[in-house]
């Protein structure tokens, strides 16, 4: 006798199907005889008839999955899945699909038609290659499903080292194979450099601050082209760059008006990077307010134009708190928010006044000229002034070696005869078009090139500037035959310039007032003849170098 206890059978009974429909089951699955003892074999049977799952119905969205909510760049597998409106694998989905992502340089899976055999799911790879957050998506436009994952991609391991930031600083940064910053490199790099008397940096070992990036200071003394490389042996990476080092420059001490801290500051011959002035005319006792452009005489005076109306005047040598040996202020002198001063070889003295601007124009504008050794209330020799001028806000000015007056006005260069006074007309105007103006700082070199900084570059919009060059005796809207601007120039709305005894071109770059622009605080120094999207031979820049906001500058 079968030890199995009792089962009694319900009648035949009705399943119900996901499609809501009740079928009865067979009836050979229900025992012949309510009641009946059922062996093993029996039991066996009812378990086989357990009611039929309904099929899966059609693809009404796509699973993307397999990706984990983070991931390095580089290679992926993920999992592209179709599913009925029940969330169940749509087995016969044979759907086209197309793949795009936010990441603009992944390499995702050409379009792909699925088959019988894929069952309703298929396993792709992609490839991320942008740090952040990326989307992933699938999309069966004929169908209208699609699906999508969302997934963090981090920096991928240290590929190659990046070495930026000559000739004042080397900064080494990890990369990943795509070119995204290995945060996460913590490597040991050596330097070398083509210059055998360049002072470099110890061995660093990279830690979690750094976020796969430092920047080390570097001092590089040979002139001509040299390089530093920065090598980590453990790894095999390297990185290198050149630059051009020039000749000592300036070949003698050179002059930065600061108007951001009402300072004076003087540099040695050779200074560069991160350099400390040789001496700084700043204090109380300077009459320094808001300086603006400056000049020196035959004897090493300094002359320094305030926008408080005032013309101050220094001793050769003069440092620290200095008082003026001579001040120009006074209601006769015809200052107003005095800019541009230039000296000619006499010793007279000329002034840019721009008083009265505003968004129509600037009027009552002049230039007024002293007599050599004027001081106090003095009475100007000479003043360009008048409708036929042609002069508005007028601002830096410079003297050709004829004594020739180039003058900088808000939208041209205008050029007065030797010796002009009064209401003069210019005998020359550069302007229109084809110049490239926003002009800001001039100079001439000694074959009479006329050298124009534009603190906006036209269009108006947030930009680096440039430094544009005119031919001897430009006049009308003449084309510049040479343009300093581009990513590599270092220029940020560059303001005074001037030219060293060898061409060499020095550039200040106070930085700001250019919508997005940041502020600059740089000295900028330039090979003679350069042009085009050039990189600077030699840069002042730095903590120690008490630059804020330069304006000017003067040999």
């Amino acid at each position: 006798m079968n030890r199995l206890t009792n089962l009694t059978l319900p009648q035949p009974v009705a399943s119900a199907f996901r499609d809501g429909t009740r079928r009865p089951l067979p009836r050979q699955c229900v025992s012949a005889s309510r009641g009946h003892r059922l062996r093993l074999i029996s039991l066996l049977m009812v378990a086989a008839c357990t009611p039929q799952t309904a099929p899966p119905g059609p693809a009404v969205r796509l699973e993307v999955a397999g990706l984990a909510s983070s991931i390095p760049a580089g290679v992926a597998a993920f999992r592209v899945t179709a599913q009925d409106a029940s969330g169940h694998t749509a087995t016969g989905y044979i759907g086209t699909v197309h793949f795009s992502t936010t990441d603009s340089l992944a390499v995702l899976p050409a379009d792909y038609t699925f088959v019988g055999a894929d069952a309703g799911a298929h396993t792709f790879a992609v490839t991320f290659k942008t740090f952040g957050e990326n989307t992933l998506r699938a999309t069966d436009a004929a169908a209208g499903i699609s699906g999508s994952i969302q997934v963090a991609v981090t920096p991928g391991a240290a590929a190659s080292l990046g070495v930026s930031g000559l000739p004042c600083n080397i900064v080494v940064t990890a990369k990943d194979a795509f070119g995204n910053i290995a945060t996460g490199y913590t490597g040991t790099v050596h330097f070398t450099s083509t210059d055998p008397l360049a002072v470099l940096p110890p061995d660093y070992t990279f830690g979690g601050a750094d976020a796969g990036s430092h920047t080390f200071p570097l001092a590089l003394k040979t002139a001509g082209s040299q390089a530093v490389t920065a090598t980590d042996f453990t790894s095999s990476l390297s990185g290198s760059e050149a630059v051009t080092v020039g000749p000592t420059t300036p070949d003698k001490p050179f002059y930065v008006a600061n108007r951001g801290n009402n300072s004076i500051t003087i540099y040695a011959a050779g200074d560069s990077c991160n350099a400390t002035p040789a001496r700084t005319i700043s204090g109380s006792n300077t009459g320094l307010q808001g300086p603006n452009f400056i000049a020196l005489d035959a004897a090493g005076q300094l002359y320094v134009s305030n926008e408080q109306n005032t013309i101050t005047v220094y001793a050769a040598g003069a440092t620290g708190n200095a008082t003026p040996m001579v001040t120009i202020a006074g209601s006769n002198t015809g200052l107003s928010v005095p800019s541009g001063i230039a000296l000619d070889a006499a010793g007279r003295l000329y002034v840019a006044n721009s008083l009265n601007c505003n968004i129509d124009g600037c009027f009552d504008a002049s230039i007024t000229v002293y007599a050599a050794g004027a001081t106090g209330n003095a009475t100007p020799t000479a003043t360009i002034h008048g409708s036929n001028t042609g002069l508005s806000g007028p601002s830096a000015i410079a003297l050709d070696a004829a004594g020739r007056l180039y003058v900088r006005n808000d939208q041209s260069i205008t050029v007065y005869a030797a010796g002009a006074t009064g209401n003069a007309a210019p005998i020359a105007t550069i302007q229109g078009s084809n110049t490239g103006q926003f002009p800001a700082g001039i100079a001439l070199d000694a074959t009479g090139r006329l050298y124009v900084a534009n603190p906006i570059a036209v269009p108006v919009g947030p930009s680096s500037g440039s430094i544009a060059v005119y031919a001897a005796g430009a006049n009308g809207n003449a084309t510049p035959i040479a343009t300093i601007q581009g990513s590599n120039t270092g220029l940020i709305t560059p303001a005074g310039i001037a030219l060293d005894a060898a061409g060499r071109l020095y550039v200040a770059n106070p930085g700001g007032g250019c919508g997005r622009c940041s502020a600059s605080n740089t000295i900028t120094v330039y090979t003679p003849g350069a042009t085009g999207n050039v990189a600077p031979m030699g840069i002042i820049a730095g903590s120690n170098t008490g630059l804020n906001t330069p304006t000017s500058i003067t040999f």
